[in-house]
C-alpha cells in the first residue's frame, strides 16, 4: 500500500488505486528508476541485543518511545573511510541507511583515509544515499564564479560518470549558502542543499531571521527570529522571500544540519557529555511533532567515526557512534535520508516522502492516466 506519511494541510491514501499506480508508472515513463517503498521499513527487523559490559556503557538509562512522531536524518561528511568500515556496519545492523557526502576528488586519488568509488558505489547499491560535497572541498566563498560552477556542477556529473544521480548539495565548511550567487549555482543542478548551525530544521522554514547572516542567533531549540521586522522573518522555504524578494535565510537551498564534531570541540565536551548532548538535540523535535503533525526534524553531521586519530575536530569514537545509533533504535526514531525530502512547490515548503512518491507526483501520476493516450514515447521529462 502506498500512503503520503504527511503533507501540510494534506492527506492522501492511495491504497485503493496503488497497483494502478505501479502498473501505469513503467508505460507513462515517468522515471528512469523508481524509489522503493523503503523509507518507513528501517525498522526493527535487523537488530541486534545490546551484549556490552555494563561498565563499558556511557549510556546511562535510555526511555522508550512507542510513537512514531521521532524522525532524524543521519549525513556523513567528507567521505572518511570509516564511513564504511566502522559507521556503515552499525547502521546496518539497526536496519538505518544515511546520506554520505562525497567530495569527487577526494575518491579519485589513492587515499587510504578516504572512500573510493568502490565504496561510495556499494553505499549506493545497498540502498544509502549518496550526495554532491563538491569537487575539492573548497571554501566557496573564496572563489570566483567559474570556479564556483566547477566545484558544484562538475562534482554533480562526476558522480553520475560513476553511475551516482545525486539531488543535494552540501556546502564545504558550510559557507555559502547565504550567498546569493552561490545558492542560486546550487539551484542549477540539485533539488536540495544542506549547509549546518542549527540543532533542527523546520520544515517550513519559518522562524528564522533574515537579518542575521551568521545565524547566530538561531542555534537554540526554539529558533526564535531575534529581529521585530516582520520583512525579516522567514515564511517559506522557497529561495526568495515574498516581501522584498530577498534570498531566505533558511530555503530548500540552505536546509540546516547540526554538525557533532564541531560542537563537541567548541565545548569540549568527552564522550558521556557529547552523548546526552546528541539526545537534546534528537529529542528537542517532541515540542514541535506529534503522530499526526510533523514539523521539525534533526539532521546530524558526522565525518570520521574511529578510535585512532588526534584530529577532534571531525573524529566520533566508534563507542559514542554505537551508542547514538542504539539510542536512536531504542526511542522509536524513523530514520530517513536526504532524499527522502522533497519540495512541495504549492506550500514551499519541505515534505517527507514515504514509499517514493510524493503529493506532485501522484497528481502528475492520475493526471496521466487519465490521458495516456496523449503520451508519446520519448517524451516524458524523466528529471
Amino acid at each position: 500500500m502506498f500512503t503520503l506519511y504527511k503533507m501540510k494541510h494534506i492527506k492522501v491514501d492511495l491504497s485503493i488505486i496503488g497497483p494502478i499506480l505501479i502498473l501505469s508508472i513503467i508505460p507513462i515513463g515517468l522515471y528512469s528508476t523508481f524509489l522503493p517503498a523503503a523509507v518507513f521499513s528501517q525498522s526493527d527487523d535487523d537488530t541486534r541485543e545490546n551484549d556490552e559490559d555494563e561498565d563499558n556503557d556511557i549510556t546511562g538509562n535510555s526511555r522508550s518511545s512507542g510513537g512514531n512522531s521521532k524522525f532524524v536524518i543521519l549525513t556523513f561528511g567528507d567521505g572518511y573511510k570509516s564511513q564504511y568500515t566502522t559507521a556503515k556496519p552499525i547502521l546496518d545492523e539497526y536496519g538505518y541507511k544515511g546520506t554520505f557526502y562525497v567530495v569527487c576528488n577526494y575518491a579519485q586519488k589513492e587515499d587510504t583515509d578516504r572512500m573510493n568509488w568502490n565504496d561510495i558505489q556499494e553505499l549506493q547499491k545497498q540502498g544509502h544515499n549518496i550526495g554532491s560535497h563538491s569537487m575539492n572541498h573548497a571554501d566557496l566563498t573564496d572563489l570566483p564564479a567559474y570556479r564556483i560552477d566547477y566545484e558544484v556542477g562538475i562534482s554533480k556529473h562526476c558522480l553520475l560518470s560513476h553511475g551516482i544521480n545525486v539531488t543535494s548539495f552540501a556546502y564545504p565548511f558550510a559557507k555559502g549558502s547565504q550567498n546569493e550567487s552561490i545558492v542560486s549555482t546550487v539551484s542549477k543542478y540539485y533539488t536540495l542543499g544542506r549547509t549546518a548551525n542549527a540543532p533542527l530544521m523546520f520544515l517550513d522554514c519559518s522562524g528564522w531571521d533574515n537579518s542575521n547572516d551568521d545565524m547566530e542567533d538561531d542555534t537554540s531549540l526554539t529558533l526564535v527570529s531575534s529581529s521585530s521586522d516582520e520583512n525579516d522573518k522567514n515564511e517559506s522555504c522557497s529561495m526568495y522571500s515574498e516581501v522584498g524578494n530577498h534570498l531566505n535565510a533558511v530555503n530548500r537551498y540552505s536546509i540546516m544540519g547540526w554538525t557533532h564534531d564541531s560542537e563537541r570541540l567548541a565545548k569540549h565536551f568527552d564522550d558521556s557529555q557529547m552523548f546526552q548532548r546528541f539526545i537534546e538535540v534528537v529529542d528537542g523535535q517532541d515540542k514541535y511533532n506529534d503522530e499526526s503533525d510533523i514539523n521539525a526534524i534533526p539532521i546530524i553531521i558526522w565525518h570520521n567515526i574511529e578510535d585512532t586519530t588526534t584530529d577532534v575536530h571531525t573524529t566520533t569514537s566508534t563507542k559514542l557512534f554505537e551508542a547514538e545509533i542504539k539510542y536512536l533504535h531504542d526511542n522509536g526514531f524513523t530514520v530517513l535520508t536526504m532524499d527522502d525530502l522533497v519540495y512541495d512547490e504549492h506550500n514551499n515548503s519541505l515534505q517527507i516522502r514515504e514509499g517514493g512518491i510524493n503529493i506532485e507526483d501522484f497528481t502528475s501520476i492520475v493526471s496521466r492516466i487519465d490521458h495516456t493516450e496523449d503520451v508519446e514515447d520519448g517524451n516524458e521529462d524523466n528529471t
